[in-house]
């Protein structure tokens, strides 16, 4: 028995089906959408609408997660200055800095870092060490 449904969101078999839609485990949020896109226009305008830069998707990941993962720095930065916490750990325990490390979106990762000294937090990451050599590559 498997965690996660054969089928897509859609209703269709996910053997039967290529592409991203293949892998979209739940439907997605606006402010999710808009942060993974890079429409800031949209994320600052739903981020006024809601009031809540931390809205969650099924998955327990923010806005912060898809901004920072898919290199989206000025989404990311946008959140970050509404106060997106830095902390949040989807149900994989993954933070938004994992998404970013992961992909290898290192300005984000840095945008990120700074943020967390600036607040006294200890984001930490899981599996960092796998990626020092390589961020310390990007940092100038």
């Amino acid at each position: 028995m498997t965690k996660w449904s054969t089928k897509t969101i859609d209703g269709r078999c996910r053997g039967s089906i290529d592409g991203a839609i293949a892998h979209q485990l739940f439907e997605e949020e606006d402010i999710h959408k808009a942060a993974r896109c890079g429409d800031l226009r949209e994320l600052e305008r739903l981020i006024d609408e809601t009031k809540d830069v931390d809205v969650l998707d099924k998955a327990g990941r923010t806005a912060l997660h898809f901004a920072a993962g898919f290199g989206r720095v000025a989404c990311t930065r946008l959140l970050l200055k509404r106060g997106a916490r830095l902390e949040v750990r989807d149900v994989w325990s993954k933070a938004p800095v994992d998404f970013a490390l992961q992909a290898k979106q290192f300005e984000t990762v840095k945008l990120m870092r700074i943020e967390a000294i600036e607040r006294n937090l200890d984001i930490g990451a899981r599996g960092i060490e796998r990626y020092v050599v390589l961020f310390s590559t990007h940092i100038n």
